[in-house]
């Protein structure tokens, strides 16, 4: 176990749990109030009802996941959980550099949003995607979203602006959008949605729990361009 100290308040705010005992888990509940708590995979044995005894306590909970572990095994509590710890080294061993594929599971962890609407989050998945890339590349989208393909193939939104026709919705990423499309080198591919593709449905996944998961933010649609 691992108990991080607040430096200023005179309280244990944040602790790892790896591989302890539940009657160890059972007293640290006992005595940690309003913590943060991450525990490691090794625990995932009836960890939902960990998970829930915590929260009962008032206690966020967190995971954390080792480098060699596959988001899929942790899936089942992304859900109920504030936060993932993604280990970018082995933990334990001195004297190591960066692990590069860790940093694919962090990318597949998405943001999800309140107050707001699947069109925007389509929309909002596109736009991540082209500002993730600081220099210009090609970059190959496949999206079953036909509103989304068609405002940018068929260059609506570069007309809604042209012709200053602000009653259209989402246009504060649509303004971000269209520039950046211009910026890169874009290629546009329809996918028929919930058809066994395995991109969409992958896609699909991490949107469904990203959705589901607790604190979001809220999603601050902006009419100022």
């Amino acid at each position: 176990m691992i108990v991080y100290p607040d430096y200023y308040c005179d309280k244990v705010t944040d602790v790892t749990l790896d591989l302890l005992e539940k009657n160890q888990i059972k007293g640290i509940l006992l005595d940690v109030d309003n913590t943060l708590i991450d525990f490691d995979r090794n625990l995932l044995d009836g960890a939902k009802k960990w998970v829930d005894k915590m929260k009962e306590n008032g206690i966020q909970v967190g995971i954390a996941i080792n480098p060699e572990t596959p988001i899929d095994e942790v899936k089942e509590l992304l859900p109920y959980i504030h936060q993932v710890l993604v280990m970018t080294v082995v933990p334990g061993k001195g004297g190591q550099k960066l692990i590069p594929e860790t940093l694919e599971k962090i990318k597949e962890l998405k943001q999800g949003y309140y107050n707001t609407t699947n069109n925007r989050q389509e929309i909002m998945s596109v736009l991540a995607v082209l500002e993730y890339f600081t220099e210009p590349v090609k970059i190959s989208f496949f999206c079953d979203s036909q509103y989304v393909l068609n405002t940018i193939e068929k260059g609506w939104a570069k007309k809604w602006f042209e012709n200053q026709d602000y009653s259209k919705k989402n246009l504060d990423l649509w303004y971000k959008i269209i520039n950046l499309v211009e910026f890169h080198d874009c290629e546009w591919n329809w996918v028929k949605g919930h058809n066994n593709n395995p991109g969409n449905e992958r896609a699909n996944f991490l949107a469904q729990f990203a959705a589901r998961c607790l604190n979001l933010p809220k999603d601050e649609c902006t009419t100022n361009f």
